[in-house]
């Protein structure tokens, strides 16, 4: 029972994340304390004294003690001190003493400053000979680096250090305010020629929009990330912006066929530009010679306008775009990079990824920082859709609807692009974009997903300029391909695979040019060709036409039945579900959907729907009441979403899981059915989404109410087994905490009960969501009322109460206090429904008023209306 509890908490740390993130606080700088223990008094002093820049959410700071019992504290403090805006360095004896705090902490924390991704601060605390130490060239605090322990009026002390802290924030706020122009900025068209000014602004792709006629690269374009491979930083794995190359150095960028590179060159030059550097900008396809002279000379013609004596007070850059495809030997690449390097005050040159495997023999390329260009994760997806949406319109659209609107957005992309089904590259994603802007399915038999893939297909058929009358050939070799692949359990070819499936494919169609099929499907990124191994370049290709084939011989062959039956029995593998919900998206038979909800009905039979009632949770109640009240804080929404993604795409990061890892899995495991029951809710819910409008109404209810159970059963099996083991799992989390000197016996104990209840909480929370998010729709509001009519449990009114808001962002205050006065003996599903409203409020526009209404129903307090509680207490 325990291995099963850990293994679920593993395979599903999201739904505890839910809970543990709705508990934390948005700040807007995130401070990162490193101190040493001696000197916890200083660190406590602090900590009270910049308490009123906390409240008003000013910054978020964080220290070694907030580390939860059972974590890896190594990890966590690594992943603190990486995410941190603002270090602060608590220098002291002990501090200089210390191994960690000095060599590890301290050291990443100077790293981290000299690249420009944070800012560190060191505030001295007791005399200590820091001369010369690594950060001895920054600027320390309180005034003139006075030791706070030499300073009569300790108070005063640390008021000097909040001043200069809040100063140092300040300018942060400036310098991403002055970055963030840059980025949204193209060229100064007094220094550019107007031809290159168009190639600086064209798109390369002709998109649409009914606000605009003609959309730039300004409109649409939001900078990657960049991973770094190696250099100054590559001890810790991180991350940084493009911002981070505005500054004099060597930078070697690495991207992904249509990651973006040569819209990253373009924006890397209007950054430079307007950063006081002088950009030249070439292709490597264009540099024939080691020596570049002529070739600068004819470009920096091409690029500026004659006579702009200006330029010349600007430092030299240039960046080499496709730098991969300079033809010149070792020897003269060798010294074209020196001259770069010996001319240019910055170079930057972008590549392919492939081209890593080669720059470690070019000898010149040794000093250069190298990054990789990192995939839209939550992040970059919601800017770019926000872009979008607001295009043509950015001072005229209000919040609540441009919020709305990418939300709904989202919807359709995030589980296209989860799981890199659809590679999170800017080009995928503006293309599903610009079809759900323009493009009219004409296709029946396809659901509006399926026509997103099929559009992706076409495209590529498009690129590849395959001629009219081929296309339905190459739909079928590839159709047949697929289908070769999965029967075979293979994932890639080899040149004897490819002559057996030729072979067969002509023993039942037309013969076919095998060699002219695998180049052009080769050179249009249909298919990947890697140490002569055939395979489909992206995962949603080889989805799609292995669904199609199933979909069109499910009635007529016995083998596809039984590839279906075998696809349902193990949906826990991440292929199989994938496949499963391609299989929906092509047919709209109702064999499918008896198959799916067969499967669902099968997973936890035995248990009952959880109906979340009084007696089950009642060993909830006095952890309930211990917990922090919740209070309806003064946030900022659009820093609050942002914080959300970042979230998001911490657990999708963390959360990866090994390809192989759930095929050692057998279908009749638990764990497999704990999966199963998650991958099968996430399909029906997909198919209610793409099925509504021509679905029959008992079809879609029935749909409904079993994804719904197939959740609440498996609720119903953990509260049953968490109820059971929990004095087992208390003593493991106990033997945990005796490791930790400090706690007397009785706060070990105190602090066990507490750890289990807490994540037995979050996984009930994190259930509810679970449900509300994948089985919830805003189109089909009616089956689910339906649902709820029918089957009046306090689970299947907080799944429909988070529905309601998750989809409609809709307050309904008569629903909402019916709820709350339903609960009103029930403590664990009265919190949970005030956190599903807080979490709304946090993450959508609500006006004033509505939120005295919430606080005044629910009884919370509101931030604010605290605030003058404790003033008028103090008055008295």
């Amino acid at each position: 029972m325990i291995r099963l509890l850990q293994a679920y908490i593993k395979l599903h740390v999201n739904a505890v994340h839910t809970i543990i993130e709705s508990m934390e606080t948005l700040m807007t700088i995130n401070v990162f304390l490193s101190y040493c223990h001696e000197d916890e008094t200083y660190k406590d002093a602090f900590t009270k004294h910049s308490a009123p820049l906390k409240r008003n959410n000013v910054i978020s700071s964080w220290d070694d003690r907030q580390l939860i019992p059972g974590q890896e504290w190594q990890s966590e403090i690594f992943s603190k001190l990486d995410s941190a805006d603002l270090i602060l360095l608590m220098v002291s004896p002990g501090f200089i003493a210390s191994d960690f705090c000095y060599e590890k902490e301290m050291s990443k924390a100077v790293e981290r400053h000299n690249s420009g991704s944070a800012v560190v601060i060191p505030i001295i605390l007791r005399d200590c000979d820091w001369g010369d130490t690594p950060f001895a060239k920054l600027q320390g605090l309180p005034k003139d680096a006075r030791p706070i322990s030499t300073w009569e009026n300790k108070d005063a002390a640390w008021l000097n250090v909040i001043h200069g802290i809040k100063a140092s924030i300040e300018e942060l706020k400036k310098k991403d305010d002055t970055l963030l122009k840059v980025e949204n900025s193209t060229s100064d068209d007094s220094f550019i020629t107007e031809e290159h000014e168009a190639w600086i602004n064209d798109t390369e792709v002709e998109f649409n929009h009914r606000n605009k006629t003609k959309i730039v690269l300004p409109d649409i374009y939001v900078s990657p990330d960049l991973k770094v491979l190696r250099g100054d930083l590559d001890k810790i794995s991180e991350t940084i912006t493009i911002k981070s190359l505005i500054k004099d150095g060597n930078y070697l960028i690495l991207g992904d066929d249509q990651s973006g590179k040569t819209s990253l060159s373009k924006k890397l030059f209007a950054s430079l530009l307007n950063s006081g550097y002088l950009p030249i900008i070439l292709n490597g396809l264009d540099i024939k010679s080691s020596n570049l002279s002529e070739t600068i000379d004819s470009e920096k013609n091409k690029q500026y306008k004659p006579n702009c004596d200006v330029l010349y007070d600007r430092k030299p850059a240039i960046i080499i775009d496709d730098f991969s495809n300079i033809k010149l030997n070792k020897r003269n690449l060798d010294k074209l990079v020196f001259r770069c390097k010996t001319e240019f005050d910055l170079c930057i040159f972008i590549s392919s990824n492939t081209f890593q495997f080669v720059a470690h023999d070019i000898d010149e390329l040794e000093d250069f920082s190298c990054y990789e260009i990192v995939p839209f994760g939550n992040i970059k997806r919601t800017e770019i859709i926000e872009k979008w949406v607001s295009l043509g319109r950015e001072e005229m659209i209000e919040d609540d609807e441009l919020y709305k609107l990418t939300d709904q957005i989202k919807l359709k992309i995030n589980p296209m692009v989860r799981k890199h089904i659809i590679p999170p590259k800017p080009i995928y994603i503006l293309t599903l974009l610009q079809m759900f802007e323009t493009y009219t399915p004409q296709k029946f038999d396809l659901t509006s997903h399926g026509h997103c893939y099929q559009y992706l297909v076409y495209q590529s058929f498009d690129k590849a300029k395959i001629k009219g009358d081929d296309v339905d050939k190459y739909l079928n070799v590839m159709t047949e391909l697929a289908w070769f692949m999965f029967s075979n359990q293979k994932s890639k070819l080899t040149n004897n695979d490819l002559n057996i499936f030729f072979v067969d494919y002509e023993k039942n169609f037309l013969s076919v040019n095998r060699e002219e099929i695998i180049s052009t499907l080769t050179k249009t990124h249909i298919l990947s060709k890697v140490n002569e191994a055939v395979s489909f370049k992206y995962k949603y290709i080889y989805y799609f036409f292995t669904a199609k084939r199933m979909a069109d011989n499910f009635r007529s062959d016995n083998e596809t039945k039984i590839a279906v039956s075998e696809l349902l029995n193990k949906i826990h593998n991440e292929d199989c579900s994938n496949i499963v919900i391609f299989l929906t998206h092509h047919t709209k038979d109702q064999w499918i959907l008896d198959e799916i909800q067969l499967t669902l009905m099968e997973l936890f039979q035995e248990q009952q729907p959880s109906k979340l009632d009084s007696a089950t949770l009642e060993f909830m109640n006095e952890f309930i009441k211990e917990i922090p009240t919740l209070i309806i804080e003064k946030r900022k929404i659009r820093d609050e979403r942002k914080f959300h993604d970042k979230r998001m795409d911490e657990i999708e990061e963390h959360k990866q899981i090994p390809e192989d890892y759930t095929d050692d899995i057998q279908p009749s495991d638990t764990l497999a059915q704990i999966n199963k029951t998650f991958r099968g809710i996430e399909i029906a819910g997909q198919i209610v989404r793409n099925r509504h409008a021509s679905m029959k109404k008992s079809d879609l209810y029935s749909l409904v109410h079993e994804g719904m159970n197939t959740g609440l059963r498996f609720l119903d099996y953990f509260l049953g087994i968490a109820n059971k083991s929990k004095h087992e799992v208390i003593k493991i989390i106990e033997n945990i905490l005796q490791e930790n000197p400090n706690l007397t016996d009785q706060q070990i104990e105190k602090e066990a009960k507490n750890a289990f209840l807490f994540l037995t909480y979050g996984v009930i929370f994190g259930v509810i969501r679970k449900i509300s998010t994948s089985m919830g729709s805003s189109e089909a509001e009616a089956i689910y009322k339906e649902v709820e009519k029918d089957f009046n449990t306090n689970s299947i009114n907080l799944i429909n109460q988070a529905i309601d808001l998750h989809f409609h962002k809709n307050l309904d205050f008569k629903n909402i206090e019916l709820l709350n006065d339903k609960f009103s003996s029930n403590p664990t599903c009265a919190r949970i429904l005030k956190e599903i409203i807080i979490q709304h409020v946090y993450m959508f526009p609500v006006n004033y008023q509505d939120k005295q209404r919430i606080s005044s129903t629910l009884r919370i307090s509101m931030d604010t209306q605290r605030i003058l509680d404790q003033r008028k207490q103090l008055k008295y």
